[in-house]
């Protein structure tokens, strides 16, 4: 698991910059008084005891109890403890070195190490480079321009079931979002486009429901599905690569309420699945038509179904939202079954139930096969099973003239 970013205080000329210190080792933490020691624990962006201030003598001083971290010792496996600040104490002196992310202890020449039995201590050490020695301090953003809020309380409103343009316009920025849920549900947050983020969500306080996804997404997009109850949630994003990544994205906030119609309407709200996956859906109304979101990476074949039993009936759209393949029931029992050549692009899945059927729940099979060198290109009408007894149609190659255009 990455590291959750927080925010350390520490002093630049005469300013002092709030966050946590962070690391990514043994799944990820912050640097937490716990009685008096050092101890890694799940960041949170209201404790007290995981706020520090490096300040210009290189000591890290933990303002709740004006005490700074110090070493026992200076031999390998010395405990870090918070002790009384002692100004120019060689005992509590960390130069940060921001080339390797450590914090080298002067007078020992040794690191600042995440260890012990559970993992969750903090001892000095040899320096090696590993990632438990490694430590995350966000710099003041200087330059680039900055569209979202970077904290809880310049968060950016977002309502559910909408679609919010943000970018990362600066090195270490972090994009908060704010999210009113008016009763018990399922929350769906993800983001569209082609750089690489990384989310976490957050509850009223500052605490982590989900500490973070990197690429559940399409596309190396985060996506994060939890299960919410009625208040207020924050969504953090930022770019994987948080010291020096840059790029422009789309915040999707989808909200489902329990058994409710829980799939997109249409093109912009179409849930993106992986194009190999299975999803449930549930056609819970008459008229009601699901809409699925894939991303194809390069030339090869899509085999998209659905399974159970309800009688469903299946289109494959592209980019351009023209209807280029429709199948009834060549799948199992009364299930749709579309298998079609396709090239690198969107496609998107429709899904309804048939004129005369029941409403009820289904899984969406998505299955993708990509085209192997030198293997002959042409064009594939089949289905799983022989011929359909209420009309189908798996059509030519993608853009033919022959595709019809499907009205939003």
């Amino acid at each position: 698991m990455k590291e959750v970013i927080g925010l350390l205080l520490f002093f630049i000329a005469t300013q002092v910059y709030a966050s946590q210190v962070s690391t990514r080792a043994f799944g990820g933490g912050c640097i937490t008084n716990v009685g008096g020691y050092a101890k890694k624990r799940t960041c949170n962006a209201s404790s007290e005891n995981q706020l520090l201030i490096y300040t210009s003598n290189k000591a890290l001083r933990d303002p709740s109890t004006n005490k700074c971290l110090t070493a026992q010792s200076y031999n390998n496996g010395s405990k870090i403890t918070y002790a009384r600040c002692q100004e120019n104490s060689a005992t509590q002196i960390f130069s940060y070195d921001s080339r390797t992310k450590a914090f080298v202890h002067i007078a020992s020449h040794k690191c600042l190490d995440v260890h012990g039995e559970n993992r969750t201590d903090f001892i000095l050490w040899r320096c090696h480079g590993g990632t438990n020695q490694k430590f995350y301090i966000p710099l003041p953003r200087t330059g680039g321009s900055d569209d979202h809020g970077n904290d809880r309380s310049r968060a950016t409103v977002v309502k559910p079931n909408s679609t919010t343009l943000g970018s990362i316009g600066v090195a270490e920025d972090v994009d908060y979002f704010k999210i009113v849920v008016p009763r018990s549900g399922r929350l769906i947050v993800n983001t569209t486009g082609l750089t690489d983020t990384y989310g976490c969500l957050l509850d009223a306080q500052g605490s982590y429901v989900r500490v973070g996804d990197d690429n559940s997404g399409l596309n190396r997009n985060f996506k994060l599905s939890q299960n919410v109850t009625a208040g207020t949630y924050y969504v953090t994003v930022r770019h994987h690569n948080f010291s020096s990544g840059l790029g422009r994205y789309s915040l999707v906030v989808n909200f489902i309420l329990p058994n409710s119609d829980n799939r997109g309407h249409s093109r912009d709200t179409a849930i993106p699945i992986s194009r190999n996956s299975t999803t449930s859906g549930s056609l819970q109304i008459a008229r009601d038509n699901d809409y699925f979101r894939i991303g194809i990476p390069s030339t090869g074949t899509l085999v998209v179904h659905t399974t159970g039993p309800t009688d469903t009936v299946g289109y494959l759209l592209n980019a351009n939202w023209d209807q280029i393949a429709l199948d009834d029931n060549g799948g199992l029992g009364r299930n749709f079954r579309i298998s079609r050549r396709v090239t690198a692009g969107t496609y998107y899945v429709k899904v309804k139930l048939h004129a005369s059927a029941a409403t009820g729940p289904y899984s969406l099979i998505s299955r993708y096969t990509p085209t192997q060198a030198g293997q002959t290109q042409g064009i594939d009408n089949s289905t799983s099973r022989g011929s359909i007894s209420r009309g189908s149609s798996n059509m030519g190659l993608v853009g033919s003239n022959r595709a019809r255009h499907i009205g939003r």
